[in-house]
């Protein structure tokens, strides 16, 4: 399993160490080179269908004073909703 947040903006959740009863998914996924991965998620995860044009180039801003990691230079943006960040799942290990 990955701290996700950890890895992408250098933060640990220290609440991930009390007790709760909070519902928890985990996201099992696999890298280019098959290795299995899982990332514990906090809400039902879904899937949208995206035209190829909602992918758009990463704004400069997100990556210069965002601190951010494992991220890859798009983004997916929906009408009406917030934007959607592409994961790089090889720049998490």
């Amino acid at each position: 399993m990955i701290d996700v947040a950890q890895r992408i903006f250098g933060v640990t959740d220290i609440g991930n160490n009390q007790p709760n009863n909070e519902v928890r998914f985990l996201l099992i996924l696999k890298n280019r080179d098959n290795d299995i991965l899982g990332l514990p998620i906090d809400s039902h995860p879904s899937i949208i269908r995206v035209p190829k044009s909602a992918f758009i180039p990463l704004p400069d801003i997100y990556l210069t004073q965002g601190n951010i990691h494992c991220i890859s230079s798009t983004i997916i943006k929906v009408e009406n909703q917030s934007p959607y960040f592409v994961l790089d799942i090889n720049q998490l290990l």
